[in-house]
């Protein structure tokens, strides 16, 4: 069967608009409406962030992988970090490390660096196991006992992410969409290249399709029409791919027609979701959703699959129909 991981990154932010360029204002405030529009993706009509996710994956009996960002707890404190660890946890899902490295505007650490960057790969090798190592432990101070894994926020790893990871004690990396560049591309083909290594985890990253010839698409519920990623699942099986890693973000499943206006429902992605589990469901046969532990284990994950055929020019026509009515409905 094909290994299918089902990654989430959990994460949310202020509702200052000028964050991160500008630090702040103190004493900090509107923290619970973010957590209730980044994490629940709280609307008129119920949750449909983290609480919904969960539910889905318990009705349909499918295994969830959230990375959770953590740096945040030492900028505005663990209450909500614990909270959403608590929630995954209590669902018997996984908790694995997400890091997104805008949150160092708002950290004073002895050990960890003064210079903010977008991308965890901008720092040095040193900086980037000092930062690990931090998130890390928020992590684990927020209830999360078997982490493995780490996500760089915005995908935004670099060669030295995965040494990183290593020195902070994971087993695994998960940074890098191949669909960011050549150079993104290049990249993960060198580390598949070097001989095994116990100073570097293995990298998994995420998984793609060709959707015209050269241009590639992520596996991403926001990127993908439901027929794409379907197709993509059935090719990645008949190929024999090592894993197909998805990716969605805990707050895409609702949207909101005017900046930090009301939240409502966004009906293509929860209709993307849902579809999606149900199709796995159904082919149990065919595709078993997984944890990180799992993928650590056994073959070679850092080489870059592709499938033998791009995406179905209807499925990608399909997409693009469904992101014009998004904009009216």
């Amino acid at each position: 069967m094909l290994k299918v991981a089902l990654t989430i990154d959990t994460e949310f932010w202020p509702c200052d608009g000028e964050w991160p360029d500008h630090t702040l204002p103190r004493p900090l405030t509107g923290l619970d409406e973010a957590y209730r529009r980044g994490v629940l993706g709280r609307t008129a009509a119920g949750d449909f962030g983290v609480p919904y996710l969960l539910q889905s994956l318990a009705r349909h009996h499918l295994h969830g992988v959230f990375f959770v960002e953590s740096l945040s707890s030492s900028a505005v404190g663990d209450e909500w970090l614990r909270r959403t660890v608590r929630a995954i946890t209590d669902s018997k899902q996984e908790v694995q490390l997400h890091l997104h490295t805008e949150w160092l505007s708002e950290i004073s650490v002895p050990g960890l660096p003064l210079k903010v960057c977008q991308n965890l790969g901008e720092y040095s090798l040193e900086e980037q196991t000092a930062i690990v190592r931090h998130g890390l432990a928020n992590l684990r101070a927020a209830g999360a006992h078997d982490v493995s894994a780490l996500r760089a926020g915005n995908m935004g790893g670099s060669g030295d992410t995965p040494a990183a990871a290593r020195a902070a004690g994971l087993s695994l990396d998960m940074s890098f969409d191949p669909t960011r560049g050549s150079g993104i591309r290049a990249l993960l083909e060198s580390m598949r290249g070097r001989p095994a290594s116990a100073d570097a985890c293995p990298t998994v990253p995420l998984s793609f399709v060709e959707d015209y010839p050269g241009h590639y698409r992520p596996a991403q519920l926001t990127a993908l029409s439901f027929r794409e990623m379907r197709r993509a699942l059935f090719n990645a099986a008949r190929e024999e791919w090592p894993c197909f890693v998805i990716l969605l973000h805990s707050f895409e499943l609702v949207r909101s027609t005017v900046p930090m206006g009301p939240l409502r429902r966004h009906w293509i992605n929860i209709a993307r979701w849902n579809n999606l589990c149900s199709f796995l469901a159904q082919h149990r046969d065919q595709f078993t959703t997984i944890g990180c532990p799992a993928l650590s284990e056994g073959a070679e994950f850092t080489r870059l699959p592709t499938p033998s055929s791009r995406t179905l020019a209807l499925d990608t026509a399909w997409r693009l129909g469904e992101q014009i009515a998004s904009r009216f409905i």
